[in-house]
């Protein structure tokens, strides 16, 4: 879809938006990551409170990865800080399982493993506001659950402790930073009451992404002109040669993320060293994550091999509890050139069994949900078909 350009400001943009939430929710608060985008966004809807002269209690959630960069620390640090008193604050700690694609012998680490706390790379804050498995009343959780799914049980948790009513968790995603955020946001068929920008998370729980039209430029000039605080990680990051569009705050360890993994060496050298412990996969990651070893940009059909066969070797290579994950019942099937074989040796070099990073899975997936033998027979049997 072509971006069509209004002739309004994205400060106003926004503004507006903010209008439209807290006109229409009850409990609203603000997911904030520790990067520029929630960062920037988080301070824009508390000076739109100020300005409006709203005193209505908003809630700032910051899930704590553990290992981060210091810089990231302290802005989180200084944020909760700021907003001691004025807002409802959740700094979360609590052990998640969270995508790691630096191991082709792990799917995931787990945050604030206390069976590794010897090995955690930085210590566990000491607030009120903190959760961990010693002070919370998440009755949601689930022992080291995936990170997604603990966000989504969160915003209901939110929900039902506030009484219901309708809730919004604002999060600051910027659909420019990448394509698949922004065929998140055009593509979607149903918002709330037709703003796009908005999804259904649970009934009368939703999410909303009030500057996905932001760009990056957008974000550093929100913050100087309104002088706004921000993660100081970025300075590093400018002076270290890094383009605006590749400083990203997130775990070092999802796909994404990996290429840039190299940097800790350079601007946190005790940071890497804790990383070089904690994660498996590390070492080799920040040396071949910009490599055909691991996938980048294309990967490379050994001489003399089969797709199938180069598949056969690469899954040789690791744990056979890690196998079944890249290899289905209708990969077994396909010839040995199929396009399916290079899919599988592309996701087993990048450490990425649920070929996350490919449209080509997600349209196999797609496929396989239409012409289902469940759908076949549903169907058939409804128009008197046998299909």
């Amino acid at each position: 879809m072509e971006k069509a350009y209004l002739d309004v400001s994205v400060y106003d943009a926004f503004t507006k938006r903010m209008d439209f939430i807290f006109s229409e929710f009850d409990n609203i608060f603000v997911a904030f990551s520790g990067g520029k985008d929630s960062g920037t966004m988080m301070q824009l809807v508390f000076r739109y409170m100020e300005d409006r002269g709203i005193n209505r209690t908003v809630g700032v959630f910051h899930q704590d990865f553990e290992a981060q960069y210091k810089k990231t620390t302290e802005f989180v640090e200084r944020t909760f800080n700021n907003y001691e008193g004025r807002a409802e604050l959740y700094w979360s700690c609590m052990p998640m399982a969270s995508r790691t694609a630096l191991s082709s012998h792990e799917l995931y680490w787990y945050t604030w493993d206390p069976d590794k706390k010897d090995l955690w790379v930085r210590e566990m804050p000491d607030r009120p506001y903190v959760y961990n498995l010693s002070h919370n009343d998440f009755d949601f959780y689930i022992d080291k659950m995936p990170e997604e799914k603990f966000y989504k049980q969160f915003n209901r948790y939110y929900h039902q402790k506030h009484g219901g009513g309708k809730t919004c968790c604002l999060i600051g995603v910027c659909a420019d930073e990448s394509l698949h955020r922004y065929s998140a946001i055009v593509n979607k068929k149903n918002g709330y009451k037709g703003q796009r920008w908005l999804t259904r998370q649970f009934k009368d729980v939703y999410t909303a992404s009030p500057i996905y039209d932001w760009r990056v430029e957008d974000i550093w000039t929100a913050v100087g002109k309104l002088k706004l605080d921000y993660n100081h990680l970025y300075d590093l990051y400018y002076m270290a040669g890094v383009t605006l569009d590749k400083m990203r705050v997130a775990s070092p360890f999802h796909d994404w993320a990996k290429e840039s993994l190299y940097l800790y060496q350079i601007l946190e050298p005790d940071t890497w060293e804790r990383l070089l412990r904690r994660v498996n996969g590390v070492n080799f990651a920040s040396i071949y994550a910009k490599t055909t070893a691991m996938a980048y940009r294309g990967i490379y059909l050994p001489d003399g091999l089969t797709w199938k066969q180069y598949a056969v070797f690469l899954l040789s290579t690791i744990p056979e509890t890690m196998r079944d994950r890249y290899v289905g019942d209708q990969s077994t099937a396909e010839p040995d050139d199929s396009p399916v074989w290079k899919h599988i040796c592309r996701c087993i070099l990048k450490n990425d069994p649920g070929g996350s990073h490919s449209s080509w899975s997600r349209k196999a997936a797609q496929e396989k949900k239409q012409h289902s033998d469940a759908l076949k027979a549903k169907y058939g049997a409804f128009i008197g078909v046998n299909l």
